[in-house]
């Protein structure tokens, strides 16, 4: 059942909000077509020329693994999995991230670390589990409920 608002809005403030919102996305589509141009100029001509050309300043973040809380991008961030997931010397498409667009030039992969994997062995076990335990229950659930016949008396009754 839909909801009738009280009172309807005023149409300067629905205009107000629907120009913020159109200028949004325009800002957005054009800061996403200028990343792609700046990743096409770099696979192209190289990262070097790209920085170049659209004068865009480059900045080398830290070593860092996927699962980290980065400052700029967060854990599990699509920046960290794209950047992760590319070959070293690749440059990766434009990835968005708050409100902006990266684009990512990998210069150096390191083997994954056993000793951090073995500190987080209990937690990912742990988190496992309960997700299979969870699906479980829902299968469960769901049988149950299939095999079952309700019937609705409120109606009869009130």
């Amino acid at each position: 059942m839909d909801r009738i608002p009280e009172s309807v809005k005023p149409a300067a403030d629905v205009d107000q909000s629907i120009r913020q919102t159109l200028i949004y996305e325009t800002r957005k589509n054009l800061t996403h077509r200028r990343a792609k141009a700046f990743y096409m100029k770099a696979k192209t001509a190289g990262i070097d020329e790209a920085v170049e050309t659209y004068q865009t300043p480059m900045q080398e973040s830290e070593t860092f693994h996927a699962v980290d809380n980065l400052d700029d991008f967060g854990p599990n961030s699509a920046v960290a999995t794209a950047a992760l997931s590319v070959e070293i010397g690749e440059i990766c498409p434009p990835v968005e991230c708050r409100g902006s667009y990266v684009v990512i030039h990998v210069v150096e992969k390191s083997a994954p670390d056993q000793t951090d994997y073995k500190a987080r062995f209990a937690t990912i076990r742990d988190r496992l589990e309960g997700q299979k335990i969870q699906a479980y229950v829902a299968y469960w659930y769901e049988e149950l409920r299939e095999q079952s016949q309700i019937e609705d008396y409120r109606g009869r009754v009130y």
